[in-house]
């Protein structure tokens, strides 16, 4: 071999079942130079799918080629990786997955002494595509990552369609938009600098289970640092605007963000059983190590009418000990916002009716639970006892609240303390009943103001049936009675006295077609039986002309 010719090349070529396959050649000259072949005829991409996080797949293939000389701190050549064919499937929890096809992405790789330059490219079927430019001047392969190492390029990108991106999340809804992106990537590798901006508009979205609807939505982030971005954005929510103004950044403690987001009677809930305007005053200020929110939300109009308890209402016992749930949060908020209710919000719900009206701060520090201070009232209030009879119980006028009030001293907000006071007034006489105590531990006291000497039992029963007690005028024996089926075949029926007959329950229930057992509380209780027995009847026409021969035995 003469001087300064490279050693003949040493192969070493890896092969795979499914038709994946490349080469690698190093060669050596007397010089010392290296040079360095690389060829990959096919690799198929879905061999780097145990690599991919959960719900990920790919599919397609991949070639490279490329030739690299090293000479002392330089190098020089040229590589091209590129996909003639790249799918990458996405699975939904809505059961569709998305498809996103990148055919065509292209990486190409250029070295000369001192200057390494790449180029990627990645077109994405029927969406868009995106490009990086970038350049290291002075790059040495003794020190490739050298901090003070040089940094200048560029990226691009326009994307339309941004539904295939948020398909995947299960409560959005019709979600739309285009992503642009135009930005000058400088500094260096121990300090990149970035300038320009990345755009969203003609953007929107609906939550189908709250009835949220975000449309004409703008956001955008113009960077002259990496260390000062502003930020500002807009959208209609339930037709009314929303704006969004700030700044964040890049420093040496991480990524910050300072936002204020306002907007007038604002559309955040509408459904058939809930809705509510908000009118939002907002300060965030964010950090790698936590957030911090501060400001106010007015209500102005609301309607809350739930048919049936939202999830999550009844709690679990005491005794129950959740794992993990006293461990830190991933991320700590601390939150203080005042929220004021205005004079349109009403209540509908459980017999419950009225106006609400007050104040409430809601607190919540990292680590503990959301808790208010404030109160709220119940104005022009009514309450209609559930009976549990149907029709029936609308019979009966709702109890007057003449004092209703949820109050907070700084204690969670799931929990508040109850001061109500109802009465159910019939000519002279006044029935009451006061609640107070917590939500979770009421404690109720049943009285008369006008009538001392009235017994709980007779106060309960006037609030309940809308029945004074019997005077001297009353019929005795006359009775009220509900009754429903509360199993096939067995009747509970409820009876109050409408004088100074006692209040008693009968229970019926059908052991056969002909046989009934029959048991009641009250002054005299009893369990009887009752069987009914019809004569023989010779033929339809005498059954259909003598009705009445039935006969009821106990």
């Amino acid at each position: 071999m003469s001087p300064g010719r490279p050693s003949p090349p040493d192969p070493s070529c890896l092969g795979h079942e499914r038709g994946s396959a490349g080469c690698l050649e190093i060669a050596r000259d007397a010089s010392t130079a290296v040079t360095v072949a690389l060829t990959l005829d096919r690799l198929d991409l879905d061999l780097l799918e145990p690599l991919l996080p959960k719900g990920l797949s790919l599919d397609g293939r991949a070639r490279l080629d490329g030739r690299f000389v090293a000479a002392g701190t330089g190098l020089e050549g040229r590589a091209t990786a590129d996909l003639p064919a790249g799918r990458l499937r996405l699975a939904s929890a809505r059961g569709r997955d998305q498809l996103f096809e990148f055919s065509g992405t292209r990486l190409d790789v250029d070295a000369i002494p001192g200057n390494l330059r790449s180029r990627l490219v990645v077109p994405l079927k029927g969406l868009g595509q995106g490009d990086v430019d970038l350049e290291l001047t002075g790059w040495r392969l003794d020190d490739p990552l050298r901090p003070a190492q040089p940094v200048s390029g560029r990226l691009r990108a326009q994307f339309d369609g941004l539904e295939r991106f948020t398909d995947p999340i299960p409560q959005l809804a019709r979600s739309r938009g285009t992503l642009g992106a135009d930005i000058a990537l400088g500094g260096t590798l121990a300090q990149p600098g970035v300038r320009g901006e990345v755009r969203v508009e003609r953007g929107g979205f609906n939550i189908p289970l709250v009835g949220l609807d975000v449309a004409n939505l703008t956001l955008s982030a113009n960077a002259a640092s990496a260390e000062r971005i502003r930020l500002s954005g807009s959208a209609d929510v339930g037709g009314e605007r929303l704006e969004i103004a700030g700044e964040g950044g890049f420093g040496p403690d991480g990524p910050s963000a300072r936002i204020r987001a306002t907007g007038e009677r604002l559309v955040l809930i509408d459904t058939s059983e809930y809705f509510v305007r908000v009118s939002p005053r907002l300060d965030l200020d964010a950090t790698a190590e936590g957030a911090r929110v501060r400001g106010e939300i007015l209500v102005p109009e609301a309607r809350i009418n739930p048919r049936a308890l939202p999830e999550g209402t009844l709690r679990p016992s005491n005794d129950v000990v959740i794992k993990g749930a006293d461990g830190p949060p991933r991320y700590p908020i601390d939150l203080a916002i005042g929220l004021r209710v205005g004079e349109g919000v009403t209540l509908d719900a459980f017999g419950l009716s009225g106006r609400l009206a007050g104040n409430i701060n809601l607190i919540q520090t990292p680590g503990r639970d959301l808790s208010g201070d404030g109160q709220l009232q119940i104005l022009d209030g009514r309450y209609r006892i559930p009976t549990g009879f149907g029709p029936t119980a609308n019979l009966v006028a709702p109890l007057t609240i003449s004092r209703g009030q949820l109050i907070w001293v700084r204690n969670p907000i799931r929990n508040p303390g109850l001061l109500f006071l109802a009465e159910r007034g019939g000519g002279r006489r006044v029935a009451n009943v006061r609640v107070i105590g917590t939500l979770a531990d009421p404690r109720f006291t049943f009285f008369s103001n006008t009538d001392p000497a009235m017994s709980q039992s007779d106060v309960i029963t006037f609030l309940i049936t809308g029945i004074a007690p019997g005077g001297a005028d009353a019929d005795q024996s006359a009775a009220l009675a509900f009754g429903r089926y509360i199993a096939p075949g067995t009747f509970l029926e409820y009876e109050t006295g409408l004088g100074d007959a006692r209040n008693r329950f009968r229970l019926r229930h059908d052991l056969t077609d002909r046989i009934q057992l029959e048991a009641q509380s009250g002054r005299r209780p009893s369990v009887d039986l009752f069987w009914t027995f019809e004569p023989a009847r010779p033929d339809k026409r005498e059954t259909e002309s003598a009705p009445g021969d039935a006969t009821d035995g106990e």
